[in-house]
C-alpha cells in the first residue's frame, strides 16, 4: 500500500447546488454532473482552508431517556471554511477569477466536493472517490496582511452531503459479488456466507446495501454475511448509492 501525503493530491471542486439536481442529491450525482463542478484547486490556498466532516455525530440531549444522554443526530455534520486568492486588477479570466465568480459572494448556495489521493488536476473520473456537500457561503474577511491576498469564505452545511461517494461510470454499472457458482449462491443451514461487494474496481462489501427478498430464507447483515433462516430460495440485490440495480442473485438455503 502507498500512502499519498501530499496537498498534490487533494482536489477542490464547487459550482452551483443546481449543478446536482434534486433527485440526485438524494440518490447520488451523475459523472456529468460531477464533471461539471470547476476544479479550484489552483486557486485555493491550502493551508487556509479547513472543511471537514466533523467528529462525531452525537448530541447531549437530556430529554431523552439514554443513560449519558446523548442521541444522535441521524444526518452528517461538516463545517470550516475555504481560502481562495483574490484576483488582480483587471485579471477577469482564468481559475482565480473564475474561482472569485463562484466563492467570492456570500449568501451562494454551491455544490463543494473534495477529492483524495489523484492529482489534483486531473478531471473527475468513474471510480473516484469524493465527498460532496451542499453548502451555503458565509461571510469572512479579506486577508489583507497576506502578500497573496486571499479570502477565506465561510462554508455553512445545508441539507445534503454525501461522504466516500464513488463517482459512477456515464452509464452506472451495478455492483459485483463474490462468491457466485453460475451466478447463483448456495448456502447451507447452520452456515454463513461472506460476500465481497466491488464497484468500479473498489471494495465496498462495507457499504454496500444489502437486500433479501424474503428473510424467512435469509437475511444478510451491513457487513455482506449471508446467515440462512429456513430452507428455501430467494433473491439477494446490493446496491451503493449511484451504482445501476443489477440483476438479483438467486439464494438457495439447504437444508
Amino acid at each position: 500500500m502507498t500512502a499519498v501525503m501530499t496537498n498534490a493530491h487533494v482536489a477542490h471542486l464547487a459550482g452551483p447546488d443546481s449543478a446536482i439536481s434534486d433527485a440526485h442529491w438524494v440518490s447520488g450525482p451523475t459523472l456529468a454532473e460531477l464533471q461539471s463542478l470547476k476544479n479550484i484547486s489552483a486557486a485555493t490556498k491550502v493551508d487556509g482552508t479547513d472543511f471537514n466532516v466533523e467528529a462525531s455525530d452525537q448530541v447531549d440531549d437530556r430529554s431523552f431517556a439514554d443513560q449519558a444522554g446523548a442521541q444522535s443526530r441521524g444526518f452528517t455534520q461538516a463545517s470550516g471554511n475555504v481560502e481562495i486568492y483574490t484576483p488582480g486588477r483587471n485579471e477577469n479570466t482564468g481559475i482565480v477569477a473564475e474561482t472569485w465568480d463562484i466563492l467570492g459572494s456570500p449568501r451562494t448556495r454551491l455544490a463543494y466536493a473534495q477529492r483524495f489521493v489523484k492529482p489534483q488536476a486531473s478531471p473527475v473520473a468513474a471510480g473516484d472517490e469524493l465527498n460532496i456537500f451542499r453548502v451555503i457561503t458565509d461571510d469572512r474577511q479579506h486577508n489583507r496582511n497576506d502578500a497573496s491576498r486571499t479570502l477565506g469564505r465561510g462554508l455553512v452545511l445545508q441539507d445534503n452531503a454525501i461522504i466516500n461517494y464513488i463517482a459512477p461510470a456515464a452509464v452506472p454499472n451495478p455492483v459485483t459479488v463474490a462468491p457466485l457458482t453460475a451466478g447463483a449462491i448456495t448456502v447451507a443451514m447452520g452456515d454463513v456466507l461472506f460476500l465481497k461487494a466491488t464497484y468500479q474496481g473498489r471494495n465496498v462489501t462495507v457499504g454496500a446495501e444489502y437486500v433479501s427478498s424474503d428473510e424467512s430464507v435469509f437475511i444478510v447483515t451491513n457487513g455482506g454475511v449471508i446467515i440462512p433462516v429456513g430452507a428455501g430460495e430467494a433473491e439477494l440485490s446490493v446496491t451503493v448509492l449511484g451504482s445501476a440495480v443489477g440483476t438479483p442473485i438467486d439464494v438457495t438455503v439447504t437444508a
